[in-house]
């Protein structure tokens, strides 16, 4: 397993596109040089969780490129085939997602990871295998890496 700084994770059952909103405000707040946005598939850039908490253009240059900018900074997609080489560092974002793409997250050695469960059983994995921390407003301390 790579160096992860940090672990957070939102509580289950709030409304998931607000979670999301959230973590992306709480990325943005700290000096990451870059975000990841962690899903399975290019598919769920058009869930109704994900999609309307994204501005259409970057979602427009993550379907095509694989990579966009947001608020300034570079954000790329990692999904079950698609791994950004030669990214290292920043905020991984990890919405609704199974743990089973975790390694591949922490393969790019983020400085964070903030996780927002699908379910409650997930949440309870995650839980037990790391030592995350409940994500709570202005938590997420970390610096460039």
């Amino acid at each position: 397993m790579a160096d992860v700084k940090i672990q957070y994770y939102y509580k289950w059952g709030a409304n998931r596109q607000v979670l999301l909103l959230e973590a992306l405000e709480q990325a943005m707040q700290v000096s990451a040089k870059h975000l990841i946005l962690c899903i399975h598939t290019k598919k769920q850039l058009d869930n109704n969780d994900i999609n309307p908490a994204l501005p259409n253009a970057l979602v427009k240059a993550l379907k095509d490129n694989n990579k966009g900018t947001y608020h300034g900074r570079y954000m790329y997609l990692l999904t079950d085939k698609i791994t950004p080489h030669g990214v290292r560092g920043g905020i991984a974002i990890a919405p609704f997602i199974s743990l089973k793409l975790l390694p591949q997250i922490e393969d790019r050695s983020p400085d964070a990871i903030i996780y927002i469960p699908w379910m409650e059983s997930e949440l309870a994995e995650y839980q037990n295998r790391t030592n995350a921390m409940e994500m709570q407003n202005g938590s997420l301390h970390c610096t460039d890496s």
